[in-house]
């Protein structure tokens, strides 16, 4: 009795090669034992049998073996290139394809590499926690801020077992006195003692106890060299407003994929007098940025729980603030909170372009495999005629299979050729600093080999099986396309796929820049055009805000300023307890403190009553001008003449501040328009003493160079040490939409490849279709046939299944671009036009 075919076969495959003899006292063997046994206890001993001969089918593999197994590789290679060399065009646009495809998808592979790999650098990054803070503020949710109170840190430490280590950090920019020398520096880095402990930096000289004394400092590498011309620092001085601090240590600069830069380092506690008291008393303000080391996978959300718990305990917290914990590797992709550090990435960017990037490399391996198909056809009579001459079915397959790793090979030189010319420029519109060298890791190599391989295996595999399945007369006839077969079928499938997804990239970059388009023409209820905003940036200069003020006013080139304490286009950070008459409790809602003219600068508009004037002066301390959102908010009918008491919590109690509702604005946005907007008081003078932090200036048209250069003398008149510092409103507004701006012009780059992917592919397959149809467009021709209708009848059939393409591809692009823009408080209606 004859073993099981699978049997035989894996019986001859794991038999050593010098051991031929052993297939033959198997199969004797089998014969014996299937009788006296059951059969499926005879296959599962002879299948443990043969496994256990593997390892010297691979240790003592045959000489001749090997030998021929090179002769004939070398073979395939020769045979290989020869065809390709052939079929010029064919193999022209099949490595273009390829290329293109690879070095796409190696664009995007850097650039999510990079974003994945934010904070990582860090030995204790599995280990390190942010504690957020977050304010019941009004509106449809809770503030939620990056920043916790100067007091979080010192009220919970020793507290709980789970911080090992807890620091403050915030970032400040100041004027370096080193000798006769100043430098202004914007990243330095204010932090506790533990803060080396939580964040590892590399020390070229001093320890990570460097900020154990207050009046120390670490600068980087980079910063010695400016400051002394040299990185031996170790003891050198410095002073920053009349403060001297002595180098401690001397680190390494931190990787540009942290969430957080830093020049220079100092400690908290020897610079406490750069904050105001309500700073360091107010354990409800936002001002700093709280980690802490811990043990790996902390369960986040109970350690919030028990820190709420506890705080809950030692201060008042009914309407915040509250707490929330965040892994330091989720930050960069998962966070988008009000003050972060620097901009954030994007989780949803990520997913996008991976998503891309698989599109585009599967448009180019379908686009190979269809042309790779349509031109084995003509190789049909090759594949007949070595099945007659006894050529073995794997030799033939793995020829087809050589040739297409050569293709690929030669696919992806040309694609790492492309990716460092390309890097520049992709770098310029994600705002990276990727190079090539730096991001070609062994890994990475090893898994661009794997694509190769399996890439060429499989592109290589399909015309090959199909043209095996063929029957050999009717390959050696080579008629083997007509439209009942599977190849054709085959064909029209793969062309659709490759539309399909092209159209499903065209759609969404279109209903990505339609939401962009309907987001910068939006009316955000105001002016922004030729505003220019001007941080204060010292409080000598916040309390110099009239004086400065009346001089602005004076030039000639400025129509109107104003001051507030926020930044107008950033989100509302300032919150206040308001109680309407009647009310027991107090509700939280934004607040803006602002001048008289905050409203004519920036042009916005008047629902009901007025805003605050100088005429009336009891707007200073009894007044406020709400926006119609904050009208909705407190439930006010007739809110011109309401009364509202302000309250703010301070220490153990309430201060309270009955004042007028004057007036109500139309609603405006400050930020983006990712959010709806919120409700706002607007008040001359806060509950608590709060000050303007940003004078926003209307400019006259025309001559904007010399007015901001009169502005700068102004500025440089008060004797700060901080250069002249502006921004122009419109540019803020649109640095909101970065993100999207970037997706845009990604997208559009890449929609535009594979659709001259897929046109590659459909060009290849047309000038095939052509060559098999010569002899019927010529008799055609003879007959009179008008060019017309020679084109309608050749292109008729791709002309459809771009039909099918797009009739399947709209619908989908539709669906998730939906599920996109609802990202956005304000969409843009989707249009089929």
């Amino acid at each position: 009795m004859m073993p099981p075919r699978w049997l035989h076969r894996l019986v001859r495959w794991c038999t050593p090669s010098s051991r031929p003899d052993l297939e033959g006292d198997f199969l004797e063997l089998y014969e014996e034992a299937v009788v006296s046994q059951q059969r499926w206890l005879t296959h599962l001993h002879w299948t443990l049998a043969a496994l256990r001969m593997l390892p010297l089918r691979l240790i003592i593999p045959s000489e001749k073996y090997n030998r021929n197994n090179i002769l004939m590789l070398r073979t395939y290679v020769k045979i290989g290139r020869r065809n390709l060399m052939k079929s010029k065009l064919y193999t022209a646009i099949n490595v273009l394809g390829l290329a293109l495809g690879l070095a796409a998808c190696l664009l995007i592979t850097f650039f999510v590499s990079d974003e994945f790999s934010y904070d990582r650098h860090f030995a204790t990054a599995d280990r390190v926690y942010r504690i957020t803070g977050e304010s019941d503020t009004g509106g449809d949710a809770p503030t939620h801020s990056a920043q916790t109170t100067y007091l979080l840190k010192p009220a919970i430490e020793g507290v709980f077992g789970e911080i090992e280590d807890i620091t403050r950090v915030d970032v400040t920019g100041r004027l370096v006195e080193v000798g006769e020398h100043q430098f202004e520096e914007t990243d330095i880095l204010l932090a506790d003692s533990a803060f080396f402990s939580v964040f590892p930096h590399t020390f070229l000289s001093g320890d990570a106890q460097a900020l154990f004394d207050p009046s120390a400092a670490v600068l980087t590498r980079e910063v010695a060299k400016k400051y002394f011309g040299t990185a031996e620092a170790l003891g050198k001085t410095f002073e920053i407003e009349e403060k001297v601090f002595q180098v401690a240590a001397v680190v390494e600069a931190l990787p540009h994929n942290t969430h957080f830069t830093a020049d220079l380092y100092l400690p908290i506690p020897g610079i406490t007098d750069w904050y105001p008291d309500w700073v360091l008393e107010n354990n409800s303000g936002y001002s700093h940025y709280t980690y802490f080391k811990g043990p790996e996978n902390l369960d986040k959300t109970a350690f919030a729980d028990k820190l709420n718990e506890y705080i809950g305990s030692q201060w008042r917290t009914d309407m915040g603030p509250w707490f929330s914990v965040q892994s330091l590797t989720d930050i960069h992709l998962t966070s988008d909170l009000s003050a972060e550090i620097l901009a954030n990435g994007n989780q949803t960017i990520v997913y996008i372009f991976s998503a891309t990037a698989l599109i585009i490399l599967l448009l180019a391996i379908i686009n190979y495999i269809n042309l790779s198909m349509a031109a084995s056809l003509q190789r049909s009579k090759e594949v007949g005629l070595k099945k007659v001459l006894g050529a073995s079915r794997l030799g033939q397959i793995m020829q087809f299979q050589v040739e297409s790793i050569l293709v690929v090979t030669a696919a992806a030189l040309l694609a790492l050729v492309m990716v460092g010319l390309a890097m520049p420029s992709f770098n310029q519109i994600t705002q990276k600093q990727l190079l090539l060298a730096d991001m070609l890791s062994p890994g990475l190599i090893a898994a661009l080999l794997g694509v190769i391989l399996l890439v060429g295996l499989i592109t290589g595999s399909a015309p090959a099986l199909f043209l095996m399945k063929l029957p050999t007369i009717k390959s050696l006839m080579g008629n083997v396309l007509t439209r009942g077969n599977n190849r054709f079928n085959l064909r029209n499938g793969l062309v659709t796929v490759q539309f399909f997804m092209a159209v499903t990239l065209i759609v969404s970059t279109l209903s990505i820049f339609n939401q962009i388009h309907f987001l910068r023409n939006k009316d955000l209820g105001y002016n922004p055009q030729s505003v220019v905003m001007i941080p204060l940036q010292t409080w000598d200069m916040v309390n110099e805000y009239e004086t400065f003020r009346d001089r602005l006013e004076k030039e000639s080139g400025v129509i109107s300023v104003s001051a507030s304490s926020s930044k107008p286009t950033n989100r509302i950070g300032g919150w206040r307890g308001y109680k309407t008459e009647g009310a027991e409790d107090p509700i939280n809602c934004p607040t803006i403190v602002l001048d008289y003219n905050f409203f004519n600068t920036l042009e916005a508009e008047v629902a009901d009553g007025r805003t605050f004037d100088r005429e009336f002066t009891s707007d200073a301390t009894e007044a406020y001008v709400l926006n119609q959102a904050a009208v909705d908010f407190f439930g006010l009918t007739d809110p011109v003449g309401a009364s509202l008491t302000g309250a703010a919590f301070t220490g153990s109690d309430w201060n309270l501040k009955e004042a007028q509702v004057i007036g109500v604005v139309e609603d405006f946005h400050f930020a983006s328009l990712h959010d709806p907007v919120r409700p706002t008081v607007f008040s001359l003078r806060a509950p608590i003493t709060t000050f303007v932090t940003w004078v926003s200036v209307r400019l006259a048209p025309g001559n904007t160079e010399a007015t901001l250069a009169s502005l700068g003398k102004i500025w440089k008149s008060f004797g700060t040490d901080r250069d002249f510092r502006y921004e122009f409103m419109e540019d803020e507004l649109r640095a909101h939409y970065q993100q999207e701006e970037t997706v845009l012009q990604v997208l559009s780059t890449f929609t535009v490849l594979s659709v001259f992917i897929g046109c590659l592919g459909l060009f290849g397959i047309t000038a095939f279709v052509m060559k098999r149809r010569t002899k019927e467009i010529g008799i055609r021709k003879v007959l009179g046939a008008p060019k017309g209708k020679l084109i309608a009848l050749l292109s008729r059939d791709f002309l459809m299944l771009i039909l099918i393409a797009n009739l399947l591809g709209w619908p989908l692009a539709y669906y998730f671009m939906q599920d996109w823009v609802q990202n956005f408080a304000y969409q843009a209606p989707f249009s089929w036009g």
